[in-house]
């Protein structure tokens, strides 16, 4: 059985019976019986992989790997070397306090994003893609959103505004930053618990049917149920809370919005202070081995991510409404918020006259960002699941190094990028246009493709791998027999790479070219100077492009027949 395409026992019968070296060629018909084709074709090479693939995708995946991460690093090196002596003395050494700072924070939002995420992760458990996206739109929105949202209720003027400057005016006056940064917390966890989720449901759909019965059987409460299971799935319920706190460790706003001391945020500062110091880079050193060793980690855990998938039926009751209650927290709220605190609706149409360019400038961006991960996507599938040996190395290579380069602070990728523009002669004409924004984002939210094409190529079913082995393996079958059923899963990963290139503020702060201004430039603008009516119509324009994005990404994931489980 394939993905529910049923395989007769003569098929096996015929490909067996045939002389070595002849090629069965295999064709469907419609989506639930396969046609066997049974003259033979004349002699192959049998499982040889065709040069294009043997060739022809390592160097193409290779020259991805060297433009989008490789060639920034080494540009920092490069600079590090050559300018040695103006590293500041004690830069080497990490600021344990600091480090222990970073970590807490980390942790913390991950814990909390974990916690929220269970009544998700249990929904989402052994389901098909098509039916977990849905759970996922909240990654597509802004990190930003929940945090401005959510201030926008204690603004000056509303109850919990006037509550807080009143404790403050009387003595408390740690009160507003204590509420600033408990936004800040709670804002990244209700933008990242997905990410939590999609770990802990792939745990709990390998719980078997039969034990879950026999819990239901026992005279325990919700809770005990609950706290067996956990203890069942520890493992992937951890994994949760460090996928979480891995991009947190890297993650700057809106962390420096609320004056968190982080090794991200102080990053920031120094770029501010000195853009080209190199003690930068030798300061930051903890949070760049992090995310190399984070990166090799997570790639090689990538191919397991599905094994051991059961079905599930689908879940009712009380752990539904949790989820629609936490989906509804980090997406449907927020939108309401902003709606609610816009004094005149006119703002929409004044935004759109002053910030109309910035606008547009950052859609264009995001097609390209998008389109560039759609590209890479289907390269990497194609190499992971058709290619040989060296194809496949090339994949997980560009996976891991991409994965890691995305779990870098933001302005620390924009700034390896300028760096290699000012090294490399003749690249000075990409920072007169958007190209260095799009090569900025590309570096940071390529990786969606890559390891959606991993997770396309480690889930295919072993019964049609074998079938297009007996047909030569090569680019012509993957194109016949594997792009129909999974391009919706790579065509998603692109638009949610779009949706994250629109409210980019990290990279494109420090890649912004001279005179023109983004989207991300103009938003920061009103998140540090508390320009509500600005803050909340600019916002909504950016929830407008999001949620076409997030629908098309929806959509799309609906085309996935692969049998990919969350």
């Amino acid at each position: 059985m394939i993905a529910g395409l049923p395989l007769g026992p003569l098929v096996w019968e015929r490909a067996a019976a045939r002389p070595p070296g002849e090629r069965q060629r295999l064709s469907l018909r419609c989506p639930s019986t396969y046609r066997e084709a049974l003259e033979p074709t004349g002699r192959t090479s049998g499982t040889r992989t065709p040069a294009l693939l043997a060739w022809g995708l390592p160097l193409l995946l290779g020259a991805a790997a060297i433009l989008l991460a490789i060639g920034p690093a080494s540009a920092v090196l490069t600079g590090l070397v050559v300018r040695r002596q103006e590293i500041r003395p004690g830069a080497w050494s990490p600021s344990i306090p600091l480090l222990a700072t970073t970590i807490a924070w980390a942790v913390g939002i991950g814990t909390i994003a974990a916690v929220i995420a269970l009544p998700s992760a249990w929904v989402m458990r052994g389901r098909p893609w098509e039916r977990a996206v849905f759970w996922l739109v909240p990654l597509a929105m802004p990190s930003y959103l929940c945090y401005t949202a959510y201030g926008l209720a204690r603004a000056p003027g509303t109850w919990l505004g006037d509550l807080v400057e009143r404790a403050a005016q009387e003595g408390w006056t740690g009160l507003p930053v204590l509420v600033g940064r408990m936004l800040a917390v709670g804002g990244l966890a209700l933008w990242a618990w997905p990410l939590a989720a999609m770990v802990m449901a792939v745990g709990f759909g390998r719980l078997d049917s039969g034990l879950l019965d026999a819990l239901r059987l026992e005279p325990w409460g919700p809770a005990r149920r609950a706290w067996v299971i956990g203890r069942l799935c520890w493992r992937w319920v951890a994994g949760g809370v460090a996928i979480v706190a891995l991009v947190m460790f890297g993650s700057a706003v809106p962390l420096h919005l609320a004056n968190a001391p982080t090794y991200a945020v102080r990053a920031w500062f120094e770029l501010t202070l000195s853009p080209g110091g190199p003690s930068v880079w030798v300061s930051a050193w903890p949070v760049l081995a992090v995310a190399g060793v984070a990166g090799w980690w997570l790639t090689r855990t990538t191919s397991d991510a599905g094994a051991g998938q059961r079905e599930a039926a689908p879940v009712r009751g009380v752990s539904l409404w949790l989820a629609r209650a936490v989906w509804a927290c980090s997406t449907v709220v927020p939108l309401c918020l902003c709606a609610w605190s816009l004094r005149d609706w006119g703002s929409l149409v004044t935004f759109w006259r002053v910030s109309g360019g910035a606008v547009g400038q950052s859609a264009g961006v995001a097609l390209l960002v998008g389109l560039v991960t759609l590209f890479l996507g289907m390269a990497v599938w194609a190499a992971a699941t058709s290619g040989g040996g060296a194809s496949r190395g090339a994949a997980r290579a560009l996976c891991g190094v991409l994965v890691g380069f995305s779990l870098i602070p933001g302005v620390l990728v924009g700034r390896a990028i300028v760096e290699c523009v000012q090294l490399v002669p003749g690249l000075g004409a990409i920072a007169e246009g958007p190209g260095m924004l799009v090569w900025a984002h590309a570096a940071r939210f390529s990786w969606l493709g890559a390891v959606t094409g991993m997770l396309l190529a480690a889930r295919e079913a072993r019964a049609l791998a074998d079938l297009r082995r007996l047909d030569g393996s090569g680019l012509v079958s993957w194109l016949v027999v594997c792009l129909p059923r999974g391009w919706g899963a790579v065509a998603c990963a692109a638009a949610g790479a779009a949706a994250l290139s629109v409210h980019e503020i990290e990279a494109s702060i420090i890649v912004q070219p001279p005179g023109s201004v983004s989207l991300a430039q103009t938003l920061l603008g009103d998140l540090h100077f508390a320009r509500s009516e600005e803050l909340a119509a600019g916002v909504l324009q950016v929830l407008v492009l999001t949620w076409g994005m997030a629908a098309a990404a929806s959509w799309l994931g609906g085309r996935v027949r692969t049998g990919i489980r969350a």
